[in-house]
């Protein structure tokens, strides 16, 4: 039904309907109009603009402003087919959060209210609600185009893809039929659309599955294979340049006879014969070429670098380029148009995928070029069903970025560092992140944003992200090293230290990895960051860098390197971390701080009203309110958005009450209002999954939330998140993590929810302690945390104190005391409860602490020890038992014997096996060292017995790299290269740089003892290729590439090393003074320049040597190198010194063949 004359007709209804309340007339505005008018919420049907193979589009008018839409609706045998459902779901979750002029606007979002089969509509089926577009689509278009219509077309598309995949959005479906044009004549303003099928990148369960999904003669090939982790902003290069081709040749480059052949066209053939039917650029040809390229690793960067390389290809000023072909050129339409299609992927071998990270484009002079000129028109009506979805604009603060953007142009040629401080709500976080995003955008840099709360510790966050930037998260461990060893590659040549860094670091980011401290991890990470920025700009967000120390040091580290990155870090201005970071930090004149002050009432009213127009007075009440906090004012609006508060009126939404009855209303009754309201759309199954969300904290994994929800056996876990999505109480980030729409809303559903608040808590301690490792201290602290709040404080004392001991172990000091402060408020909210276990656990944690500060009592650990063992307390007992072995080797070998055989019955009591094991693994060390090696040798294999049944590979290696060392010295030289092979097998699987290098120290050693000096050589040089100069390994490595040098005759070489080291105090006081001494005398000797006290130094060496009772094979063989050297020049009693020193040094070591050897030698004079 029509009313003809429908704008008075309906504006009389409206009139009325705002006079009497929906609920006195029994139906709401947009029932009632939808019984007058054909509906579809309060958009007017007029006619269709198009159906495809999945909905029906319709030309409509918003009844109330009267703007022009289009809307989507999908239709009935659709609407039952929950993939597409996600479609629409995804569409508007994509879209809501770009903001770009080329780019469709969503406006309003819902559910189709009442059935009209003449129409095709049926209830709940679901629709969208977009701008008019008047010109219709590029397909449509009839008139050619000149290359300047076509560059300008392709440069806007570009700068759109480049806005999307900075916001971690991928289209997957360009192609004419999804570009929109304003009016139908040059020039064009185009406008991309339909992102029905669009991708957030690196999102965890993400609603895609195998089949290929796509217009088949616009996609590229890594969609056909049907792997949606190979899927980029390559992908949606490789479709643009196929829109490139059919623009410029007049022809898409590869279309079979049907949907399959042209699928295997783009994975098989090659790019067809470059013939354009317009004149162009001779760049154009290799540009378009680039982004049709096969292999996603040839192709551009990104969308920026495409645009770039395009300016760049179109150097000729247009007016010598001949336009009258434009006239001439074939209509871009094509006879029918092309629908999206699924079907099952085409069978071919699929391609290890990662982003080529080539050269930058330029930096703009200003960042208001380009935002500038990419900010689309304020729309002039949003729904209320949209307004959850998007993402406010960032408007204002033009001196604070400013600040940024000099940050970020320093930072292309050294490290730089922002500090934004401000108080909570001020826009801190936004501001951090714009300078990242901008980067991204304008192809300047690679954005890595690390967000710290207090259940992740360290800079995992950061780890995290490098996996999404490397496209690894979620990847089974070998295809995740592959893609990360591809994605290094990309950046730089690869060498055997970045196979391992890949390696590494891929065990860093799985679930449960234990097996590097968290000083390796850092290690990692600074290797990881610096090398990637010696070719392309990082700029790394820490925000809420007041809740993490590490963040703090890992910058100050970052500034006193040569990397090209920015970190822009977000703090509290009321944290006292943040003041100690500060001070450090700020010393440096690569810091510059940011005080954010409280938004200006303009500014925050041009936010609110691109949102959602206010009526004005309303819109003034909610600036006064907000007092200058973005995030305040919009938890105002928001709030009455989820309690129906609003209506539409002719400035702008209106209350649907006074606004005296809510003025008073705090943020926290806000909140709760909101968190009732949204709660109250949602079953009783998806509130109780809800709350298990809220008790997982502020940042939210599906894995764990999906976990939790089979625990609590609720039906249809991804049903019921899906359900939480869609009313908003719960949205999905980029990174494929979850959140609450607002923090205060999280803890409302918990308050909300007391009566069951902790049983939740059980079910979720109960989970994580299942799903993951409960040797992980992280994990063990965030059990003990939702133990405690579900009142099973013993369980909780335990696991915080156990936590406390791992920490220590592992991660360092600071996260030990913070597990204890965690176990002594809860000992101070029950005073009463005694805590045996815990008590035992604290006393000994507390212990290692002091013993790392230099304070140590061996009375006070025995004690510990005793205690732990009468309570039950075993594990600590086993830490305390180490305690006192590492004190009683201060004074002898053989008192901590004794204590390392009582601690390792200990260990085996309380079930640390791997502990007990390394206590072996230090005990067959020493007595190696001290030439016992059948003793050694038993107790390492018992040990590796251990360690191989725990499938603990690091301490594995750990063993192989003791005995490899202990053969060698022994002069067994064969099983020593098998366990040097066996410790370079281990160290590759492991990524353990620092295992690799002593592996190959040890081939150095193996090949220079049987003589093969110049294969010692390149061993060594692999040491300190993986470890550097500035590492004392690395430096080890270095005086025995002199020992080889001595030994080939190179003496004025070996002196250059010496010289170096000589100077190196790390060297001199670590036990290798001797050996550098007896170096250079021997060079100097060989040499004949002899300094006068030469034989001064020879007769303080050797003495030396003879006093200490650490014996090496190094000084052996000098000695012996120095006695050849005296007796080519007739010092018999130097040479007989000589001799003797390096018999007693074999005999010390229980070499007797050698020291046989050497005493024939002094025989034969």
């Amino acid at each position: 039904m029509r009313i003809k004359s429908g704008r008075c007709a309906i504006s009389a209804i409206e009139t009325s309907i705002v006079t009497k309340t929906p609920r006195h007339l029994g139906y709401s505005l947009d029932q009632l109009l939808a019984k007058l008018i054909s509906m579809v919420g309060p958009y007017k049907l007029l006619h269709v603009l198009g159906r495809g193979g999945t909905s029906v589009v319709w030309r409509g008018d918003h009844t109330l402003s009267g703007q022009s839409v289009a809307i989507k609706v999908l239709t009935t045998e659709r609407a039952q087919n929950a993939r597409y459902r996600e479609f629409f779901a995804n569409e508007v979750r994509a879209v809501a959060r770009l903001n770009h002029a080329n780019i469709t606007q969503i406006l309003d979002a819902g559910l189709v209210d009442e059935s009209n089969d003449e129409l095709g509509l049926h209830a709940g089926n679901p629709y969208v609600v977009t701008e008019y577009v008047a010109g219709g689509t590029l397909e449509e278009f009839k008139p050619g185009l000149n290359w300047r219509a076509v560059r300008d077309l392709l440069k806007a598309m570009l700068d759109a893809l480049a806005h999307a995949h900075a916001h971690g959005v991928l289209h997957l479906d360009i192609k004419p039929g999804n570009i929109l044009l304003r009016h139908s004549e040059l020039p064009l303003e185009p406008i991309l659309t339909d992102f029905g099928i669009s991708r957030v990148l690196e999102g965890e369960n993400a609603s895609y599955d195998s089949r290929v999904t796509g217009t088949p003669r616009y996609m590229a090939p890594e969609q056909v294979t049907g792997e949606p982790d190979d899927l980029g902003p390559w992908t949606d290069l490789y479709s643009l340049g196929c829109l490139a081709h059919k623009l410029i040749c007049g022809r898409v480059p590869f279309d079979g006879e049907n949907a399959t052949e042209t699928l295997r066209a783009h994975v098989r053939h090659a790019i067809p014969e470059f013939r354009p039917i317009i004149s162009v650029p001779p760049g154009v040809k290799e540009w378009l070429h680039s982004l049709l390229a096969k292999d996603p690793n040839d192709r551009p960067a990104s969308a920026a670098q495409a645009a770039w390389l395009l300016q760049k290809a179109d150097l000729a000023p247009m007016e010598d380029w001949i336009e009258a072909q434009a006239d001439t050129s074939p209509d871009i339409i094509d006879p029918k148009m092309e629908p999206t299609v699924i079907t099952s992927p085409v069978e071919m071998t699929t391609m290890e995928v990662v982003p080529l990270l080539g050269p930058r484009p330029p930096l703009p002079l200003d960042w208001r070029e380009h935002e500038e000129s990419h900010m689309p028109s304020r729309p002039r009506y949003v729904g209320l069903g949209m307004v959850r979805h998007r993402v406010p604009p960032f408007l204002g603060r033009e001196t604070e970025r400013d600040q940024v953007w000099q940050a970020l142009e320093l930072a292309q040629s050294g490290p730089q560092a922002v500090i934004i401080r401000g108080a909570a709500g001020t826009g801190k976080t936004r501001l951090a992140e714009w300078g990242a995003r901008i980067a991204d955008e304008l192809g300047l840099a690679v954005p890595l944003i690390a967000r710290f709360h207090h259940s992740r510790l360290g800079l995992g966050p950061l780890e995290e992200e490098i996996g999404r930037c490397a496209r690894i998260l979620h990847l089974k461990p070998e295809r995740a090293i592959a893609r990360f060893r591809n994605f290094m590659g990309s950046i730089r040549p690869v060498d055997e230290g970045d196979f391992l860094d890949a390696v590494a670091f891929c065990d860093a980011v799985s679930p449960g990895a234990t097996s590097v401290t968290r000083a390796e991890r850092q290690d990692l990470l600074y290797r990881l960051i610096t090398r990637m920025a010696e070719r392309i700009p990082m700029v790394i967000v820490f925000d809420d860098a007041h809740r993490e120390p590490d963040a703090w040091r890992f910058t100050d580290k970052l500034m006193n390197s040569n990397a090209n990155v920015l970190v822009v870090l977000s703090v509290s201005s009321s944290d006292s971390l943040a003041r100690a970071g500060l001070e450090s930090l700020t010393r440096s004149e690569r810091a510059h701080l940011i005080d954010l002050e409280p938004l200006r009432d303009p500014e925050l009213a041009a936010i609110l009203q691109r949102m959602l127009q206010l009526e004005p007075h309303l819109l003034e009440m909610v600036l006064e309110r907000a007092d200058g906090s973005p995030a305040d004012a919009l938890r105002y609006v928001m709030s009455w958005v989820e309690r129906e508060m609003l209506v539409p009126g002719v400035d702008g939404y209106e209350l649907v009450m006074p606004r005296d009855s809510i003025s008073q209303e705090s943020s926290h009754e806000l909140a709760f209002a909101a968190a009732d309201a949204l709660l109250g759309k949602i079953d009783a199954s998806a509130r109780e999954a809800a709350l298990y969300a809220a008790v997982l904290g502020s940042e939210i994994r599906r894995q764990e939330w999906e976990a939790v929800l089979k625990t609590a056996i609720l039906p249809g876990p991804d049903a019921l998140i899906d359900q939480i999505v869609q009313v908003g109480l719960v949205v999905r980030e980029p990174n494929g993590l979850y959140r609450f729409v607002a923090e205060d809303v999280r803890r409302a559903v918990i308050k909300l929810s007391a009566d069951t608040f902790g049983s939740a808590h059980s079910v979720v301690a109960e989970t994580l302690a299942k799903i993951h490792p409960m040797t992980d201290a992280r994990v063990l602290e965030r059990v003990a945390y939702h133990l405690e709040q579900a009142g099973e404080v013993e369980r909780a004392a335990e696991l915080y104190t156990a936590a406390a001991l791992r920490y220590h172990h592992s991660e360092g000091n600071e996260p030990a005391k913070r597990a204890l402060d965690s176990f002594d408020n809860l000992k101070s909210r029950f005073p009463d409860a005694r805590f045996p276990v815990a008590a035992r656990t604290a006393d000994v944690a507390r212990l290692w602490l002091e013993f790392d500060d230099g304070v140590f009592d061996l009375k006070t650990v025995v004690r510990a020890l005793s205690d732990a063992e009468r309570d039950g307390a075993f594990r600590a007992a086993g830490s305390a038992a180490r305690l006192r072995v590492k004190i009683l080797r201060k004074k002898s070998f053989e008192a901590a014997n004794e204590a390392i055989e009582e601690a390792i019955e200990i260990l085996e009591r309380a079930g640390e096996l791997v502990e007990a094991g390394t206590l072996m693994l230090s005990q067959g060390w020493n007595f190696g060292l001290q030439g016992q090696y059948e003793f050694a040798f038993q107790r390492l294999n018992q040990a590796q017995s251990i360690f191989r049944a725990e499938g603990d590979l690091h301490w594995v290696g750990k063993v192989d790299q003791a005995a490899s060392f202990l053969y060698l010295q022994r002069g067994d030289h064969e099983t020593a290269r098998q366990r040097i092979d066996a410790l370079i097998h281990a160290a590759r699987a492991l990524g353990d740089r620092a295992m690799l290098a002593a592996g190959h120290a040890y081939l150095g050693e193996f090949e220079r003892l049987k003589g093969n000096q110049e294969a010692a050589l390149d061993h060594y040089s692999d040491v300190v290729a993986l470890l550097g100069m500035d590492n004392l390994n690395g430096k080890i490595a270095m005086l025995n590439q002199s020992l080889c040098r001595i030994a080939l005759g190179q003496d004025r070489e070996a002196l250059i090393i010496l010289d170096f080291l000589q100077e190196d105090p790390a060297v001199r006081t670590a036990n290798l003074h001797n050996h550098l001494t007896l170096g250079r005398l021997a060079v100097e000797f060989s040499l004949g320049v002899e300094s006068p006290d030469f034989h001064e130094r020879w007769v303080g060496v050797t003495r030396d040597i003879r006093h200490r009772s650490r014996y090496e094979f190094d000084l052996a063989w000098l000695l012996e190198h120095f006695a050849g050297l005296y007796q080519r020049r007739g010092h018999t009693d130097l040479r007989e010194d000589a001799l003797s020193l390096s018999e007693a040094i074999w005999i010390g070591l229980g070499r007797t063949d050698d020291a046989q050897r050497v005493a024939a030698q002094r025989e034969r004079g």
